[in-house]
């Protein structure tokens, strides 16, 4: 399998009921324990050309970050990224077929639930905007 970047804005360790820790890669989380760990546009749009730097962003995530949960069977990961490139940080753990890949298009393509946890499901149907009162159809 490919493996899979200099910071733009930091992923974060989130530590209940409030403590959070942010970090670039290469940021020390030595001693930072958590539950819940947000991935943050990890890479720089330059960056996902170079194979060092995917590589280097997969080895912070994986060596680095995942090693901090406190309970590695409970702990959870959300990523948010826009795609740079196959092998970015999501394409590199959609790939593993560890994650659950939610995408959402500014503009819905097609007709869907969208599973938000505790039985919960928001429906958009094609051309509904995610956010339209901070990006209406108009700007995009």
């Amino acid at each position: 399998m490919a493996r899979c970047c200099e910071s733009t804005t930091v992923p974060a360790i989130v530590k209940p009921p409030d403590t959070r820790k942010a970090v670039g890669i290469g940021g020390a989380v030595i001693g930072h324990g958590a539950d819940h760990i947000i991935i943050n546009d990890l890479m720089k749009a330059a960056a996902a050309t170079s194979a060092a730097e995917l590589i280097r962003a997969q080895d912070f995530i994986e060596g680095t970050l995942l090693s901090r949960f406190d309970n590695p069977a409970e702990g959870r990961v959300v990523m948010v990224a826009q795609r740079l490139h196959e092998m970015d940080p999501p394409g590199y753990h959609i790939e593993k077929g560890t994650y659950r890949h939610l995408n959402l298009p500014a503009i819905a393509e097609t007709h869907e639930r969208i599973p938000i946890g505790r039985g919960q499901f928001p429906e958009r149907r094609p051309g509904d905007l995610l956010f339209p009162e901070r990006l209406d159809r108009e700007t995009l």
